[in-house]
């Protein structure tokens, strides 16, 4: 009886390195508050979908610092899209800096 054929092992997956944006620094009273820029507000929904959960809940956290300090337009419509994604992700920790960030801008009314 011949012997089987040991399977071959599958070749192991190499992850990509999320690109890490700088969450803007706390507001302090030195620091006047700035309009978030489109570069950020996209750079930032875009880290909202790193596989790593702490850097999507950074991000979350972030962009709820970009509503506060007064995004507008289509900067304010992505910045919404990115939190409400951020609401139904897998991580309770993401999920919840989510929620709380939605409920603070529409406590804002933003």
């Amino acid at each position: 009886k011949p012997k089987p054929k040991p399977k071959p092992k599958p070749k192991p997956v190499q992850k990509k390195k999320p690109v890490a944006v700088e969450p803007p620094p706390p507001p302090s009273p030195e620091r006047p508050r700035t309009k978030p820029t489109p570069a950020l507000i996209d750079a930032l929904a875009q880290q909202c979908a790193s596989p790593h959960w702490d850097v999507r809940r950074d991000a979350v956290a972030a962009l709820r610092e970009a509503q506060r300090d007064g995004v507008t337009g289509d900067d304010r419509k992505s910045a919404w899209r990115a939190l409400v994604v951020a609401v139904g992700d897998a991580h309770h920790k993401v999920a919840l800096a989510a929620l709380e960030a939605c409920c603070a801008g529409l406590d804002a009314g933003r």
